[in-house]
């Protein structure tokens, strides 16, 4: 059964869809196989994306094709079109990298400082 989704000026929490096909929505999450999007939302996920004027927190797909996207993080396969990132896959990498050797030297520190010291 194909589910298709619809909408223009809509406010919805999530979406979980075949095809989802949303104008000038605010949108909490989306789900779908393929999934057009004008408008805001928190998180994306779909094999093929187009977005016309999107912002979004989260945006993963196989195929993005956009015309003005804003995005705090893109994973994407194949990117097409004028995309702003916050952080693109490099950067999460990196930054998660980054974090994470922070948090060790951090412990490490701790545990050198504050050891308790066996007798």
């Amino acid at each position: 059964t194909t589910i298709r989704l619809s909408g223009r000026r809509m406010v919805i929490g999530a979406v979980q869809a075949e095809h989802a096909d949303l104008n000038s929505a605010l949108v909490g999450g989306v789900r779908s196989q393929s999934v057009a999007v004008n408008g805001k939302t928190a998180l994306m996920l779909a094999n093929t994306i187009h977005a016309p004027q999107t912002n979004a927190i989260l945006v993963a797909g196989a195929h993005i094709e956009a015309e003005n996207v804003r995005a705090g993080l893109l994973i994407g396969r194949h990117v097409n079109g004028n995309v702003h990132t916050l952080l693109d896959t490099r950067g999460a990498i990196l930054v998660g990298a980054i974090t994470g050797l922070l948090a060790g030297l951090i412990l490490l520190a701790g545990k050198w400082l504050f050891g308790h010291k066996n007798s």
